[in-house]
Order: structure tokens, then sequence, then C-alpha cells
């Protein structure tokens, strides 16, 4: 879903202002939240026995907008979350 969206010109300033310490995809967050809820409301959101593998695997891929997403899901399931998670 993100790959299909990518805009490499845009990812080449964000990158800059990051320090050129991570790549993007160049999807600016607007259109990322919008792409994760219509990612939800197709799939619903991760059970919570599946989630340390999503967030493992979310990291994992080079471009930082996979964490970006990884951070929504964790806030969308943070009061399902246990305490010592």
């Amino acid at each position: 879903m993100y790959q299909n969206n990518a805009d490499p010109t845009s990812a080449e300033p964000i990158k800059a202002c990051m320090r050129n310490q991570f790549e993007y995809l160049g999807i600016k967050m607007p259109l990322q939240r919008e792409l994760q809820r219509k990612f939800f409301t197709e799939h619903g959101l991760p059970d919570l026995s599946d989630l340390p593998q999503i967030m493992l695997a979310l990291w994992d891929m080079p471009e930082r907008e996979y964490q970006y997403a990884g951070i929504s899901i964790l806030g969308k399931l943070e009061k399902k979350l246990p305490d010592d998670y």
C-alpha cells in the first residue's frame, strides 16, 4: 500500500530535513493517515499476540513511514495493551 503511493520527489527533502539518517518513501502524513485508515477499515487492527512480530517487521523496513505506521498501531491499541508491554 505504501510502495504504491511513494513519491521520490518528496522523499529527498524529507530525508534531508532528517539529516539523511533515514530512508523515506515521500508519503506525507495526511496521506499516511488516509492509507492507514483505509487499511484498518478493510483489515481491522492486529491481535495483541501478533503485535511483537508486526512491530519488528515494520522496524526492519528501511523507510521511516513504516515505523510511523507501527507507532500508529500502538496508539490505536494503547488501551488494550497490558501494563508491562
